[in-house]
């Protein structure tokens, strides 16, 4: 069974089989674009010929000139007769030391107030969200304006506040005493970071000879008082030495309580 219907009749096809809404598509994003690139190109040329007219140089030639002004806090060693590239680089470098910074402490304060928020404690809950929702309702923008105000009415540096003595406190900011660590605190410091290592693993070596003994009926090294106490300080799943079927301390106790 045919339709009677009559066929809509073929599309007039242009230029390279395009229709005439092809065309008129591509034509107005031709004039789209075109007109784009001539405000470009207007520009360009208005800002060279005005640079032009003042003797303004344009480039990166500047970079190797002396920069001739101070930064008052570095991480690296910087003079005002050194050129603009050593300052930018100077720059960086402390914008990197004061993200590492920020980032540290934020991650320290994040996750004590996240504690917080959970404690079972009344206060230092309530405390917490107080701070959490107080902070987090503030933009950004507003804390940064207000900190900026609270520091521009401190003192000056040469009449800042002395709480402490060596501490000083003013619209440049919160200075401290810096610790200086020669060779004999570095071994020091080092001598006690590797004594709390040797201890923790004597402490690990301990627990297990302790889960073990205690397996098999006899006190260990620090004499646990009962079985379950044994299972309660066995945070390892030890195979016991001596023993052929292979069972961890844990249910070994459990068996021999």
């Amino acid at each position: 069974m045919t339709s009677d219907s009559p066929r809509p009749p073929p599309r007039r096809r242009f230029f390279g089989g395009f229709g005439r809404r092809e065309l008129q598509g591509l034509f107005w994003q031709v004039l789209v674009v075109g007109i784009v690139l001539g405000v470009v190109a207007f520009l360009w040329s208005n800002t060279v010929t005005n640079l032009s007219a003042r003797r303004i140089t344009t480039g990166f030639a500047f970079l190797g000139r002396e920069a001739g002004m101070p930064i008052a806090d570095s991480l690296l060693a910087y003079n005002p007769r050194d050129t603009y590239l050593w300052a930018f680089v100077v720059g960086i470098a402390n914008t990197l030391r004061v993200a590492v910074i920020g980032i540290v402490l934020a991650t320290i304060l994040g996750t004590l107030i996240g504690i917080s928020r959970l404690s079972a404690n009344w206060l230092l809950s309530r405390l917490a969200a107080v701070y959490v929702e107080t902070l987090r309702d503030i933009p950004l923008l507003l804390q940064l304006l207000f900190w900026y105000v609270l520091m521009q009415a401190l003192p000056a540096a040469r009449a800042a506040w002395r709480p402490v003595e060596g501490v000083f406190l003013s619209n440049r900011g919160l200075i401290l005493p810096a610790i200086q660590l020669g060779s004999p605190q570095l071994w020091v410091l080092g001598t006690a970071v590797l004594g709390l290592a040797v201890f923790y693993l004597i402490r690990r070596w301990l627990i297990a000879q302790q889960m073990c003994a205690a397996s098999r009926g006899r006190r260990g090294p620090l004499r646990l008082a009962s079985s379950s106490r044994c299972r309660r300080q066995c945070p390892w799943r030890l195979v016991c030495p001596g023993r052929s079927n292979g069972r961890s301390c844990a249910a070994s106790t459990s068996s021999a309580g």
